[in-house]
């Protein structure tokens, strides 16, 4: 029997284990299935590119994008292809010989799952969230890379766990904003890395592996792991802003609070007008549903604790509030 996974709001049916993952049983029938599978074979030629982006600080493509008659094909240069089948029910990867295993997990879970969701008109954040209560409230954190989401949230996972690093996938329900969980890793710089486990108080983490992917460097911190069938409620969105002199969280507006949001999606084609209204209407609900605020933190790691103590207050008045109404 094949191996079995629940990521980011899917129930995958993989043909190769995925050491990434943690094999699950059978899946909550609300799960979208999805059928993953390494090809054989030449590759797809592509007439022409309909989308391309470029990696910070370089200027060849890092990922295409191209129609192959109904299906979607993303090719990350020297890495990997993935083709989208056109339901959404299947993906295929060709991986070329400079690929590892560890690295085609990568671009699968942070990169192509985010793209599937796009395809199937349910937007998804690039953003890290941590579940803060035992009851499963989260806190997501969106921004730049940079910006220090990962390691903000990676130093608030314990003791209820991480719930993503790159791909926030939400779904607006009639009593909550569900959030769906990720694998429990995120990806850190080695500056980081090295001062989160100095820190007076380190995060218990299982393990420090290197991310094996030439897209990023440093090491990957592993986290304790919500139940992928947990129910999580977001109920907080921060915008983290790098630079200030001391942590400030400033609460904004519906309508900035839209655009701010709106900057952090993870998006296939840029023109598809179809889709951009799926996203607004979206972030629409979510203003409406979740305390959004932007959070300015400085960028030097002996402010973390303070940051820590400023996010955990604003959380816990955001939840006792919402607990009033």
């Amino acid at each position: 029997m094949p191996p079995h996974y629940e990521l980011s709001g899917l129930h995958i049916e993989s043909t190769q284990e995925l050491e990434t993952l943690s094999p699950c049983g059978e899946p909550p029938r609300e799960l979208p299935r999805l059928r993953f599978e390494l090809a054989v074979g030449s590759r797809h030629k592509p007439e022409r590119w309909i989308h391309q982006r470029t990696a910070p600080g370089c200027t060849a493509p890092w990922v295409s994008v191209a129609r192959i008659g109904a299906n979607t094909l993303l090719r990350y240069h020297g890495l990997a292809d993935f083709l989208l089948a056109s339901k959404c029910t299947t993906i295929s990867c060709w991986l070329e010989p400079s690929c590892n295993a560890a690295t085609m997990e990568h671009l699968l879970a942070d990169h192509v799952i985010p793209q599937l969701w796009h395809l199937r008109g349910q937007p998804s954040f690039h953003g890290s969230a941590v579940a803060l209560t035992e009851a499963g409230d989260v806190a997501a954190f969106l921004g730049d890379s940079g910006a220090g989401k990962s390691t903000l949230a990676a130093s608030l996972a314990e003791p209820f766990g991480l719930v993503s690093d790159d791909c926030l996938v939400l779904r607006v329900e009639p009593s909550s904003v569900r959030a769906f969980p990720s694998y429990p890793a995120s990806r850190l710089n080695d500056d980081s890395a090295v001062a989160l486990r100095a820190a007076p108080s380190p995060p218990l983490w299982a393990r420090l592996d290197p991310v094996a992917s030439t897209a990023a460097t440093g090491s990957k911190a592993r986290h304790a792991q919500r139940s992928p069938s947990a129910h999580l409620s977001l109920r907080a969105l921060y915008v983290v802003t790098a630079g200030a002199e001391l942590p400030m969280i400033v609460p904004v507006t519906r309508r900035d609070a839209v655009v701010e949001l709106a900057r952090h999606l993870h998006r296939l084609d840029p023109n598809d007008r179809v889709r951009l209204a799926n996203e607004l209407d979206l972030l629409v609900q979510l203003v409406c549903r979740v305390h959004v605020a932007k959070l300015l933190l400085p960028h030097r790691f002996d402010a973390l604790a303070e940051v820590q103590r400023a996010v955990r207050a604003d959380f816990e008045a955001t939840v006792a509030a919402s607990a009033v109404l």
